[in-house]
């Protein structure tokens, strides 16, 4: 997780009020701390300079689209799960998403329990391969000396 505070989600979306309100829906009913941006590059800046345990993107928004951030972000923080929540969901565009490696794929509007619950699982998926990871690691480290 990103702090003993306990986890930290990024919200990328162009709307400031589905930022506050998803922002609000976190905190207050899973506890979830969360940071805005209103845009792809801004969204790109605070993942070099902070650990996200998860992020929410909408994918239509000006200048980089929710796509081709999701393309570039998995390059930088790949195993940040990133949860595309938009209102022009398409099949299509689902799989794309989930070729591009999306953890989830919600159509808006959602409701705050369905957010609340895939975010936490979200997080939760994140911990368990940490976990595994650690594990591995720690099995290969025994193993060699």
């Amino acid at each position: 997780m990103s702090s003993r505070r306990g986890p930290l989600v990024l919200i990328v979306d162009d709307c400031d009020c589905v930022r506050v309100v998803l922002k609000m829906v976190l905190r207050e009913m899973a506890g979830i701390r969360a940071v805005g941006a209103a845009t792809s590059e801004e969204a790109l800046k605070l993942a070099k300079r902070r650990n996200f345990d998860a992020v929410i993107s909408d994918i239509v928004r000006p200048g980089m689209d929710g796509l081709e951030f999701l393309r570039i972000f998995k390059q930088l923080r790949p195993t940040v799960p990133i949860i595309i929540a938009s209102g022009v969901m398409d099949d299509a565009t689902a799989r794309r998403a989930r070729w591009l490696r999306a953890f989830d794929c919600l159509p808006k509007p959602v409701s705050c329990h369905e957010l609340v619950e895939v975010v936490r699982a979200t997080i939760a998926s994140r911990k368990a391969c940490r976990t595994v990871l650690r594990s591995r690691r720690r099995e290969r480290f025994t193993a060699e000396t």
